[in-house]
């Protein structure tokens, strides 16, 4: 598992704080890219011996961290990619996640329902489906897609690079599943507006 962090110190220590007591007895790595905070976020993160934390000493582009990000994963594993501004509170989230993964040979990248901040579970938009694309932010990317197309477009402007990499799984034959099941709350853009949220 990656999770990108900058700044947002009470958002990353929520996400982690949930992640910890959603994780499967079986063995999860957690990797956290830390990308040039200051502030509270990286005393924290040394803090956490369960983690395996990277710590950047200047802040990239997003597309560039988490491609330096995704160096320190394991090729021969899938990678669940979450956003340090992400509340997932499932206790079988990853499971689900990865049983909608292998439901198809053809499957690349499976994308989760994103609620709001604010915003009530009305239990819409449940299923399983394939879709153009998804958002990364709380997604599973098995590794005969990284390993066949790679990483991020380094040129993707910042919230293009969702969908420009979806279309560059699907160019390359790899289908692209949104799983409904998963329901976390991920409170928007939080890393780009306000570094202390």
């Amino acid at each position: 598992m990656l999770i990108l962090t900058w700044n947002s110190f009470n958002h990353t220590k929520k996400c982690l704080e949930a992640l910890k007591s959603t994780l499967p007895d079986s063995m999860v790595e957690v990797v956290v890219f830390d990308n040039g905070s200051t502030y509270g976020t990286v005393p924290y993160l040394a803090d956490q011996s369960w983690l395996v934390t990277v710590f950047q000493m200047y802040t990239a582009g997003f597309a560039e961290a988490l491609n330096w990000a995704l160096a320190y994963t394991d090729p021969e594993s899938d990678v669940i990619l979450l956003h340090n501004d992400i509340l997932v509170q499932q206790p079988n989230w990853i499971e689900l996640l990865q049983e909608t993964a292998y439901s198809s040979p053809e499957a690349g990248i499976v994308g989760s329902r994103l609620l709001g901040g604010s915003e009530t579970n009305n239990q819409q938009f449940t299923g399983i489906y394939e879709v153009k694309q998804v958002a990364l932010t709380c997604s599973y990317w098995k590794k005969e897609l990284l390993n066949q197309i790679g990483p991020l477009d380094m040129e993707s402007a910042f919230y293009l690079g969702d969908a420009d990499y979806c279309l560059k799984a699907k160019k390359a034959g790899f289908k692209v599943l949104y799983d409904g099941r998963i329901s976390p709350v991920h409170f928007r853009h939080v890393p780009t507006e306000d570094p202390e949220l």
